[in-house]
């Protein structure tokens, strides 16, 4: 047990370099590869005749590094271009929702919208649990990730106008072909 969970600490200790990321996801990801980790720790924790100062110590590096990674993620959020893809997938998913011909193939962009509003949650709560020691720059963030969900809230309310336009205009034509095939006759 031991060395199998020494080389996965190891092997998530080498892929939490902050170089490397390129998307707000990837700081996500490393902190809750880290959390999962500790998760597993401690289940091996009470597993019987286990080093537990081995795991102690493994836990103790993996706190750092999350501490490390939570700074990390701060300095990263902080970037001007950091959040600039989620800016975008708004604008994108608006545009798609406004050609929508249907209320069937409006259905993707309106889910794809809830999809990117529990991404913005959680990048909130993300953002209420780091120590970013700089109250500016934490303001600036959550600033940000509140102005992307505000254009995304009324993405969302153009789509919900868009739909309902939609549904009705289906609802009266087809109502209108099932209707001129009746005759006095029927009614």
């Amino acid at each position: 047990i031991h060395g199998r969970h020494d080389h996965a600490d190891v092997h998530l200790l080498a892929t939490l370099d902050p170089d490397r990321w390129e998307r707000v996801q990837d700081c996500v990801d490393a902190l809750n590869a880290i959390v999962a980790q500790r998760g597993r720790l401690l289940t091996i924790r009470e597993f019987r005749y286990v080093d537990t100062a081995a795991i102690d110590a493994m836990e103790a590096t993996l706190l750092d590094a999350q501490a490390r990674t939570g700074a990390a993620t701060g300095d990263y959020l902080a970037g001007d271009k950091a959040l600039q893809p989620y800016a975008e997938r708004v604008q994108t998913l608006d545009a798609q929702a406004q050609k929508a011909t249907s209320v069937a193939t409006l259905r993707e962009p309106l889910q794809q919208m809830q999809t990117l509003s529990v991404d913005l949650d959680m990048l909130s709560e993300l953002m209420a649990t780091l120590k970013v020691d700089d109250a500016t720059r934490r303001t600036r963030i959550v600033e940000a990730i509140s102005g992307i969900y505000a254009k995304l809230n009324q993405a969302k309310a153009r789509a919900e106008q868009r739909r309902k336009a939609l549904g009705s205009g289906e609802a009266v034509a087809q109502f209108g072909s099932s209707a001129s095939g009746a005759s006095l006759g029927d009614i």
